[in-house]
């Protein structure tokens, strides 16, 4: 049968299944909440009983919110992918949610006083707008190209999720309670924001008709839209206002939900043609639809479950999966990688990052940043440098060098600069194997040690590496990166739902995972080290056929480079260097990724030299972290993720500024 047949088909037999998901669940739920008869769930609430009237504005406002937000979030990311032309953009992954939250967040820390005066709809706004602008600024250094903007969102989103790891140290009680708000919860009392979404949405809408002919003229051709009189900053400036504004009225009533306006507007592409108005309103029909039944199982699933589940994870674990599942179904090739700028290569002079390296070791083993029961900053007792300094600087040490390397050899082999063991889902993925091998050794009469959990890791991270590697083979780059975010959004949604069971063993190995080298011992530390040794010899024996590789498929088998064996073995290397720095220190961010990025930046372009410079680098920015962690607001502790995160990603948006 012809596409063209095929796609109507398969659009409406996908929207018939969620209507009748979304209806009989609502049928269900309303049968277990409501006993009275339907009508009276409409009838005025000043009617009914005390119980009855707080029932009825549970029920038909919650489901009136799920609607009215999952088509919001729904309509504003396909605004966003028509402006940017990029099917990876959405509110999740240009951080707009984030940036609203984020806003919430300090001026609930700080100016507790600016919620009278904006209230939180206006803050969510102010950060949004502000969290879009700062996207778009970073990416046009680059060209606004597809990895470029996506880029950005990343940087900016893992930012601002550091920023509150490391403000809870601070203001644990106010916050927690921002954070666990804005982890996404549908449920409501009442109809005032059920009106608010549907005043914002009813305003979006009216703009969007005004708007909407330049629109689709400046979708089209920006030149060509400018030579007919349309003005062009305004229409995108306008889109861009509007986005804001609709992500904003969502966060600020129900927090962030992930992955609702992704899904909805990839939905949208791929099921609703290429007309602009068909895809708004599918956009905002699978976003509804969407959000309602997940809403829907969250509310089946509370009454089952011993704590809190909110939406928010719910739609990270389906809608990361349903947006893997399109995107394998596809198989487009439509959008490929845009070639980033090309940077020239420099003289390396190795001695000062060698230099640099002991410096930094010197100064986490040897110096107290403050006066000591020691009697003296400088340490010179051996006994307290092995038992309380040498073990951590060596976990972190290990851990810099393991997911440095294991980024830059991930983005050799998938030519994707934006591959890396964080971004992909493989650190998570590692992360939640460790987990689960830690739950399931005890059943299986195993003592859940340090080998164990390696094993549980790495087939966590070869399960992802596998999966990525065979659809690298049909998926275009840009694709590929967009399974890795779900991949890694799943994993993430899995590990949230495992923590809020509260079950205290989980939550040792939680908190072991949390990116701290607390835990750490000198045998261990010993240990880690000479794994990272012996996996970075193997990652730079290869760097010769992976630099042939990187140029082009065709080119390394015309050379007689056997692609399947490289690929089997960076794999593995990156399976074994996920797990080993997931299990000492956690599933960071941002080192995998940033670290390759600055030493290309400082002139190892070519993988013979990019891998050692990486692992130097790696080496010291995770050594760096980990001392001010420890000491920086001593004596509590700071993770050292988070420290290099904030690192990372203060210099990651230099670099992007000045177009490096």
């Amino acid at each position: 049968m012809n596409d063209r047949y095929l796609k109507p088909v398969s659009h409406h037999l996908l929207v018939l299944s969620m209507l009748t998901i979304a209806v009989l669940s609502s049928v269900f739920l309303i049968n277990r909440l409501w006993s009275l008869p339907l009508v009276w769930l409409v009838i005025p609430p000043d009617t009914l009983s005390l119980a009855q009237m707080a029932t009825q504005l549970q029920i038909v406002p919650t489901m009136l919110m799920a609607i009215l937000a999952g088509g919001v979030l729904g309509l504003a990311s396909v605004l966003l992918q028509q402006l940017i032309k990029n099917p990876l953009v959405s509110d999740t992954t240009l951080s707009v949610g984030a940036g609203a939250n984020m806003s919430l967040l300090l001026a609930t820390l700080f100016l507790p006083s600016t919620a009278f005066v904006f209230g939180e709809f206006g803050l969510c706004f102010i950060g949004a707008l502000f969290s879009l602008l700062l996207v778009f600024l970073m990416a046009k250094k680059g060209g606004m190209q597809a990895n470029t903007l996506v880029l950005s969102g990343l940087v900016v989103n893992i930012l601002f999720s550091s920023v509150a790891a490391f403000l809870t140290v601070f203001y644990s009680e106010a916050a927690l309670s921002v954070m666990l708000w804005g982890a996404g919860s549908v449920l409501q009392s009442g109809y005032a924001g059920v009106w608010l979404l549907a005043g914002v949405l009813i305003f979006s809408l009216c703009v969007l008709m005004f708007m909407y002919r330049s629109l689709v003229i400046v979708s089209l051709d920006e030149e060509q839209a400018a030579s007919l009189g349309v003005p062009v900053k305004a229409v995108q400036g306008g889109v861009l206002v509007m986005a804001a504004l609709m992500v904003a009225s969502v966060v600020s009533q129900l927090g962030m939900l992930s992955f609702v306006g992704l899904g909805a507007a990839t939905l949208a592409n791929m099921l609703s043609g290429s007309r602009l108005a068909h895809r708004l309103w599918s956009g905002f029909g699978y976003g509804a639809l969407l959000l309602l039944i997940a809403q829907n199982a969250t509310a089946l699933l509370r009454s089952q479950l011993a704590f809190l589940l909110p939406e928010g994870v719910i739609t990270g674990i389906f809608g990361s999966l349903l947006i893997i599942y399109l995107i394998i179904k596809s198989q487009k090739h439509s959008l490929e990688h845009s070639n980033a700028k090309k940077l020239l290569p420099r003289k390396i002079v190795w001695w000062r990052y060698v230099l640099l390296l002991i410096a930094v070791l010197m100064m986490a083993l040897l110096i107290m940043p403050r006066q000591s029961q020691l009697g003296s900053l400088l340490i010179m007792n051996w006994a307290f440098i092995e038992e309380f300094r040498l073990s951590r600087t060596l976990f972190a040490m290990a851990t810099g060098v393991l997911l440095s390397c294991a980024g830059v050899i991930l983005q050799a082999l998938t030519k994707n600069s934006m591959a890396s063991p964080e971004v992909l889902g493989i650190s998570s993925a590692a992360a939640l194997g460790v987990v689960v091998m830690f739950v399931l050794a005890p059943m299986m009469g195993l003592a859940a040690d340090i080998g164990v959990l390696i094993i549980g890791g790495t087939l966590g991270a070869l399960l992802v590496c596998a999966l990525l590697f065979i659809l690298a083979k049909y998926l275009s780059p840009v694709h590929l990166l967009l399974v890795g975010i779900a991949i890694s959004a799943f994993t993430s949604s899995i590990l949230a739902v495992i923590k809020l069971a509260g079950d205290m063993r989980i939550q040792a190995i939680l908190s072991w995972l949390a990116g701290t080298t607390y835990y750490a011992s000198l045998d261990s530390g010993m240990w880690l080290i000479f794994l990272s040794v012996l996996l970075f010899v193997v990652a730079y024996l290869i760097t010769k056929p992976l630099q042939i590789i990187s140029l082009s498929d065709d080119v390394a088998t015309s050379l007689g480079v056997s692609l399947k064996f490289y690929q089997l073995v960076v794999l593995t290397l990156v399976a074994l260097m996920s797990s080993a720095a997931t299990l000492a220190v956690g599933p960071l961010s941002f080192v995998g990724l940033m670290i390759p990025h600055l030493a290309q930046s400082l002139g190892a372009v070519r993988l013979r030299e990019q891998l050692p410079l990486a692992a130097l680098l790696g080496a010291v920015m995770m050594v760096l972290a980990d001392y001010l962690g420890r000491y920086l607001i001593f004596p509590y502790e700071i993770s050292m993720g988070v420290i290099a995160s904030l690192i990372g990603g203060v210099y990651f948006i230099y670099l992007m500024m000045k177009n490096r």
